[in-house]
């Protein structure tokens, strides 16, 4: 019946009543749909196990809240197997020092003054060059370690020139004890030159050099020459000055001495004599005159006074004076013992040397430094078994025929002859 009035007030209106009637339509459509919807919503509240609406239904559960459910569990069960499982072993380790353990601190970063740069820089004036980064270095301080490395590399060149002159000279005194006049003069150059400032005789050129020695070995065979270098220094570029002094003795007794200057030059890989000039000197006593001198106070017959053994020596020189021979021998209960023992003056190590042979096959070489009173003598020798054996000696002497002998290290004892005081019978 509603209807129909709703009809009938709308016949007079033509168009615009059926548009009114679609709107009340339309409405009374949603006002089902809103009752429906509370009744239902209604129902579900009145359920025993209340849950919430989602407007999407959710398929996988989050990852998150899945981890976090099962995190517990997993926790349990690997506490569970690390119980039951057998323990690793403690591995100890020594305790480290704690200097070992310091670790230098490094310089201080700084930064350079900002530098306007035209091609490149920031508005706050420091240049883009990454070196401001770097620690600052100490050129003042690396320059002195530079200077070290090159006076060690300096010395040792010196060093190694003195040594080839040295040895130049070696050969010169070998060839004129031989009397090989033509090997003497090889020791000069072509164009060399010896003056004396004295009397301006001048020796020119390695001809006249060898003319000169050779008419010296004819005259006198036993004539002896003795070089003390006084001092070396190289002047680079293959060239040195050598200073010291010459000794020429005569079998007649005399004697002269100069004292001379050489400049000595490297060529063709060996060192020669280039100019030489020399003046008379007062006859001076070289280190090899001293030595010798001092040694020779060990020549004559020797009879110990203290031991239990009975030890004679009998020292000498040999028939060039170059050697003296001491020849020991030791009497006691188990028997005689030979030790025969060589000295002598050694041109390289400018010093005294000694070579010791026992009748039983051992031997020991030594060293010898002289003192005021007293020579020290280093060993090295080997026994007649094999043994490597050191010691040191020393020979003091007590009075014109007296002397002691000293040892230090038994096990070179049975290569020298036996500790104590012995006097001269017999020069």
């Amino acid at each position: 019946m509603g209807s129909d009035m709703m009809t009938q007030a709308c016949k007079p209106q033509g168009s615009d009543c059926s548009r009114l009637s679609g709107i009340v339509a339309g409405l009374l459509v949603g006002l089902v749909a809103v009752f429906g919807y509370a009744e239902r919503a209604s129902a579900d509240d009145t359920s025993d196990a209340p849950t919430r609406s989602r407007p999407i239904p959710v398929v996988v559960p989050s990852l998150r809240e899945f981890a976090m459910k099962q995190l517990p569990a997993r926790t349990a069960a690997a506490s569970t197997r690390d119980s039951e499982a057998t323990p690793l072993p403690t591995l100890a380790f020594p305790a480290v020092p704690p200097s070992r353990l310091t670790v230098p601190s490094a310089a201080p970063m700084q930064r350079r003054q900002p530098v306007a740069r035209a091609s490149q820089g920031n508005e706050d004036g420091w240049h883009s060059d990454t070196s401001d980064l770097l620690p600052p270095t100490e050129p003042a301080a690396a320059q002195p370690m530079r200077s070290v490395a090159a006076a060690s590399t300096h010395d040792l060149e010196n060093d190694l020139v003195a040594a080839e002159v040295r040895g130049m000279l070696l050969e010169y005194l070998r060839a004129f004890r031989s009397r090989d006049a033509a090997a003497v003069a090889a020791c000069w150059s072509e164009s060399a030159d010896n003056r004396s400032l004295d009397s301006g005789e001048q020796t020119q050129g390695r001809r006249q050099v060898e003319q000169v020695f050779q008419t010296l070995f004819e005259e006198d065979a036993s004539a002896e020459i003795d070089l003390d270098i006084q001092e070396i220094r190289p002047l680079g570029g293959d060239v040195a000055v050598v200073d010291g002094i010459s000794q020429l003795s005569f079998s007649t007794g005399d004697a002269t001495a100069s004292r001379f200057s050489a400049i000595v030059m490297k060529k063709d890989g060996r060192w020669m004599l280039e100019s030489v000039r020399e003046a008379a000197t007062e006859l001076p006593e070289s280190s090899r005159g001293y030595a010798i001198r001092r040694v020779s106070e060990f020549a004559g017959r020797w009879e110990s006074v203290s031991g239990e053994r009975d030890v004679s020596t009998h020292a000498f020189w040999t028939a060039g004076g170059g050697f003296l021979v001491r020849s020991h021998t030791m009497q006691g209960e188990s028997g005689s013992r030979e030790i025969t023992e060589i000295i002598g003056w050694d041109p390289v190590r400018q010093g005294i040397r000694s070579w010791s042979f026992t009748s039983d096959g051992g031997f020991a070489e030594g060293s010898w430094t002289l003192d005021n009173d007293h020579f020290d003598v280093m060993l090295d020798g080997t026994t007649a078994e094999g043994e490597i054996v050191t010691g040191r000696m020393t020979i003091t002497s007590l009075g014109p025929d007296d002397l002691r002998i000293d040892m230090e290290g038994t096990t070179i004892a049975e290569l020298l002859p036996p500790l104590g005081d012995m006097v001269r019978t017999a020069r």
